[in-house]
């Protein structure tokens, strides 16, 4: 028989969208918003959709099952155990069973947001060295942002805003849900309000080689509500692929792909259609509280809610890291994969490969080419990536 999960949304009162809540084994730790998808249920088995034409392969599972045509297959916990999945590489080593005993400074014990984390694609961590340090470095930062014209800083020269994206504890947490691996964070970007961005997987910007080996965690800088445009995104959305133009058809359809806001246009249409025929629902960060982070899946789908009262200001920072391994950087949305057409933004210098005592390999890592590139990011910040 299939195994099923079933995501139940329980509607509140006197109003259309409701709370995200599932069963014993998928328990949220967080309450967030949800659409208006009463029930959703997810087979156990991988199977093949058509979406705007294009054969996707869903690698969703809870591992495969004896029904009909999968007795065959391996028992695997999450869908990336496959090693077909891109995103495979944060399942190639166990967490660390002693950071796994820690917990951050909501309560929650590392191992339970772990697995979490790899089934939904998002968690929300509040790091204990971050609010120690918060007079130092997360009021200035939002005082910072406060003060920004426009509707972002990419890469601030501003010093607390470089210890943010190197905060210790969120390192050490990002690092173990990613199976140790060590990161570094490759751009920051700081947002006085919100965007109101169309979906879009991060992926379609900048991507490794090898792929995937990248993720985000946004800081809310002030408490978030339902009317300063919190961050809407689609839990489970990591699992089938990378959403990159050519996963979802974009660079075929359409012509000409020059212009960069239709583009983004077009891509945003495109996901939004994909969601619904995935059967996905919808949720957004709305109750995130000043101070706590939200670390997303490199390949989960997200945007920015409407705003609905444009005079509230919704303060954050968003830094995206990149993990050892990482030959080189490149723009999925301006290559083009099939011809062999890359664009490349950053060649790291070496490649920032795995490094262990003893010959062939041991298990005790040692300077780690991250450490380089953190080094690189604190002290001097107009050196790219």
């Amino acid at each position: 028989m299939q195994q099923r999960r079933s995501v139940h949304v329980v509607e509140k009162m006197g109003g259309g969208n409701g709370h995200l809540s599932y069963d014993k084994e998928g328990k949220a730790p967080h309450h967030v918003t949800t659409g208006k998808l009463s029930q959703m249920t997810l087979l156990g088995a991988a199977f093949v959709i058509v979406i705007q034409g294009i054969l996707i392969v869903n690698f969703y599972t809870s591992g495969y099952g004896s029904g009909s045509g999968f007795a065959n297959q391996p028992q695997r916990k999450y869908v990336h155990d496959d090693p077909a999945h891109p995103w495979h590489w944060v399942r190639e080593n166990p967490p660390d069973p002693d950071i796994g005993k820690k917990r951050d400074c909501d309560g929650r014990l590392y191992e339970e947001m772990y697995d979490y984390f790899q089934r939904e694609g998002w968690i929300i961590f509040r790091s204990c060295s971050l609010q120690l340090d918060e007079e130092r470095v997360l009021d200035p930062v939002a005082e910072f942002t406060k003060s920004i014209e426009g509707d972002r800083i990419v890469n601030a020269p501003n010093k607390q805003v470089r210890e943010l994206a190197v905060d210790p504890d969120t390192l050490e947490f990002i690092e173990y849900i990613h199976g140790g691996r060590r990161t570094f964070p490759y751009q920051t970007l700081n947002f006085p309000k919100g965007t109101q961005q169309r979906l879009h997987s991060d992926l379609v910007h900048f991507d490794s080689q090898p792929r995937a080996l990248m993720t985000a965690a946004w800081v809310a800088l002030e408490d978030m509500n339902e009317n300063n445009g919190p961050l809407r995104f689609f839990p489970k959305s990591h699992q089938w692929g990378t959403w990159d133009y050519d996963e979802v058809g974009l660079h075929y359809k359409y012509d000409t792909m020059r212009d960069q806001a239709k583009d983004q246009e077009n891509y945003g249409y495109e996901l939004e259609d994909a969601m619904m025929k995935a059967g996905l629902a919808e949720a957004n960060a709305s109750e995130m509280k000043r101070g706590q982070t939200f670390i997303w899946a490199a390949a989960l789908v997200h945007g920015g809610s409407k705003q609905k009262d444009l005079s509230l200001s919704r303060l954050s920072q968003v830094t995206h890291y990149f993990f050892e391994g990482t030959d080189y950087l490149w723009q999925p949305r301006t290559s083009q994969i099939t011809s062999g057409k890359v664009t490349y933004i950053h060649l790291v210098k070496p490649p920032c490969k795995r490094q262990f005592l003893g010959e062939g390999g041991g298990s005790e890592p040692i300077f780690s080419c991250a450490d380089g590139e953190i080094a690189s990011f604190k002290n001097n910040w107009k050196a790219e990536f």
